[in-house]
């Protein structure tokens, strides 16, 4: 669990910690309609993330099989098709067409989406999604931290 101390006090969660961490480094919105913006694109991509977990850690390998072929005929193809719409019209960012708190965010879930997903093939199929998480990742302390970070499966 995502884990910040500000002024001695314990602070959690990912998306609240992202958003106060925006705020702080300028990578927010300037109004509140701009922060609604972010918002709303991180909490699509959290849609598209609780669809296949639902499909991912189900126990029963028959009906995980099931929920995972239905979703990927019937959810993900819209679903993948709209944020790679929402890139196109963000300059290949999640909102507000520049660097947001929701591009961080963005990155950090790709390599887990494509695993549950059980989309190794999402690069090339929507290279914008691949573009944005090189473009989060290529900022020199974001580099240097993922590349001091221990290795994951995702």
């Amino acid at each position: 669990m995502p884990l910040m101390v500000v002024d001695g006090k314990q602070y959690a969660q990912s998306i609240p910690l992202s958003r106060y961490l925006g705020r702080k480094h300028g990578l927010a919105g300037s109004n509140i309609e701009e922060d609604f913006l972010i918002d709303q694109n991180v909490e699509f991509i959290n849609d598209i993330r609780s669809k296949a977990a639902a499909a991912h850690y189900e126990a029963d390998a028959a009906l995980k099989a099931k929920k995972h072929e239905d979703l990927s005929k019937n959810v993900y193809p819209g679903m993948l098709a709209k944020l790679d719409q929402i890139l196109k019209e963000n300059n290949g960012h999640l909102a507000l067409g520049k660097l947001t708190w929701g591009d961080f965010v963005f990155a950090g879930v790709y390599a887990y989406l494509k695993a549950m997903l059980q989309a190794p093939d999402l690069d090339e199929r929507f290279p914008a999604f691949k573009k944005l998480e090189q473009t989060v990742y290529s900022l020199p302390k974001v580099k240097a931290f993922a590349d001091a970070a221990p290795k994951t499966d995702f």
